[in-house]
């Protein structure tokens, strides 16, 4: 994704394992890599091994945010999902509601509508 023109991934690093069984579709994924980079030309995209650990995703933004997603035991079009959600996404927070999102000053006299609330009886 890109704010006034300007892509927000800046660095997308893959690390796998080279013999790990959870590595396989990070395995080929990175051989067809080159193709990948020249399709985005802006973003620099590194391959890291580390023996014995599984492969996971990690994009740094120009904001200084960083994501990381594991992808251990994904298929190569899995993978492939998640890198393109990575590059698509703005470098910030990730928001997650946990409580009401509708915050009010005065709350409703009458109380809250619910949808087994029986109106009958007001007639």
């Amino acid at each position: 994704m890109s704010k006034a023109g300007i892509p927000q991934l800046k660095n997308l690093f893959l690390y796998y394992c080279k013999h790990g069984g959870s590595s396989k579709g990070m395995r080929e994924v990175i051989s067809a890599l080159p193709a990948f980079q020249q399709s985005h030309p802006h973003l620099t995209v590194e391959a890291r091994s580390g023996d014995g650990s599984h492969p996971y995703l990690k994009a740094e933004y120009i904001t200084g945010y960083s994501k990381v997603i594991s992808v251990r035991n994904y298929t190569p079009e899995q993978i492939q999902w998640y890198m393109s959600f990575l590059r698509d996404s703005h470098g910030g927070k990730s928001y997650t509601w946990t409580k009401d999102r509708l915050k009010t000053i005065r709350p409703s006299i009458q109380g809250q509508w619910n949808p087994y609330l029986d109106l009958s009886e007001t007639k």
